[in-house]
């Protein structure tokens, strides 16, 4: 079995790395919808997390999410396994588990189930320390989108309180970073970048001082949920663009990269007892049109957001069906 799939709509496709790919095999990033790369009109919009093989990295690349759930590894004793989720089973050390950290890991059971335009990963762990659970992630490409819905469930004895973040390893055709790249950011109401990161304010986002000669990172915390994207990066010369729109009230955003990538990442707040659930979702627009960095017009939000409903409820379903033991990976993706 390839260690990786292509799904495609029209002029867009997208490259995805089934879990435990050799690309991918630390226990940072959710191993299941891991996005390497997008491709929409001939423009490639991915980019690895560092080109340097020298520096430190944590082998990110493209669209990659992450959960962060420090109540896991407090649940067991050091020398026992805790469940990290979307990654796999870790056993606690002396000092917490870092994001940088190489940590052996045993992997988790996901059913893949891949189609043309679509790739649904299932997902149940095994209880440790009374926190289990099971997730369903469908990726679907549609037009010029990219569409991530996730249905998560509490199947353990203890609450949850999680995290749940994408690292948007992006840029605009390989366009190194500079003055030139914009950030819109309507979801922070507060734009007030850190003198230290390279960014500078603009109207409804930030720009970029001069090209970055380091990492550059800033936190924005003084966010409101927006009913169009939540953040856009845009050129001055190039008819490329990438949004995210996201049905959730983010908690912070943050602005992380380096002289070839910019990652913007809209955070999530999930907690749920024994027995919930919690849906949401994800929509990446790629943009390669005659008229340069101008938005997407109304009507297509509301579109999208249409979507986003329709592709909640078809969660709701597929996660009921795997519950009752009848799963049925065909008709779960259709």
């Amino acid at each position: 079995m390839k260690d990786k799939f292509t799904i495609s709509s029209g002029d867009l496709s997208a490259t995805v790395l089934r879990p435990e790919s050799p690309e991918y095999a630390r226990t940072r990033f959710d191993h299941s919808a891991f996005v390497p790369d997008v491709m929409y009109k001939g423009v490639h919009f991915g980019r690895p997390e560092q080109l340097d093989s020298s520096k430190p990295s944590t082998n990110g690349a493209g669209l990659c999410c992450e959960l962060i759930c420090p109540g896991a590894e407090l649940a067991v004793n050091v020398g026992e396994e805790f469940v990290k989720p979307g990654v796999g089973y870790i056993v606690r050390g002396e000092k917490p588990w870092f994001f940088t950290d190489r940590a052996p890991y045993r992997p988790l059971e996901t059913t893949v189930t891949v189609q043309d335009d679509r790739a649904l990963f299932v997902t149940e762990s095994e209880m440790r320390g009374g926190i289990a659970y099971r997730e369903c992630r469908m990726l679907r490409a549609e037009d010029n989108r990219l569409t991530l819905n996730v249905h998560f469930e509490n199947q353990g004895e203890k609450p949850l309180d999680m995290l749940e973040f994408c690292h948007n390893f992006v840029s605009l055709g390989d366009l190194p970073v500079n003055e030139r790249y914009h950030l819109a950011l309507p979801c922070v109401r507060m734009i007030a970048p850190d003198e230290k990161s390279h960014l500078t304010a603009e109207r409804g986002g930030v720009t970029w001082d001069k090209a970055p000669e380091a990492t550059f990172f800033n936190v924005f915390e003084d966010v409101q949920p927006v009913d169009g994207y939540a953040w856009r990066l845009y050129h001055d010369e190039s008819r490329a663009a990438i949004s995210e729109t996201v049905d959730f009230a983010p908690v912070r955003l943050t602005v992380w990269g380096l002289n070839h990538v910019v990652s913007a990442e809209a955070f999530h707040h999930i907690a749920l007892q024994p027995g919930e659930s919690a849906d949401w979702t994800r929509v990446w627009t790629f943009e390669a049109s005659e008229r340069w960095g101008v938005p997407c017009k109304t009507r297509d939000w509301r579109r999208a957001a249409m979507r986003m409903r329709d592709d909640s409820r078809r969660l709701m379903l597929w996660a009921a069906v795997c519950a009752r033991g009848r799963h049925n990976s065909k008709a779960l993706c259709r």
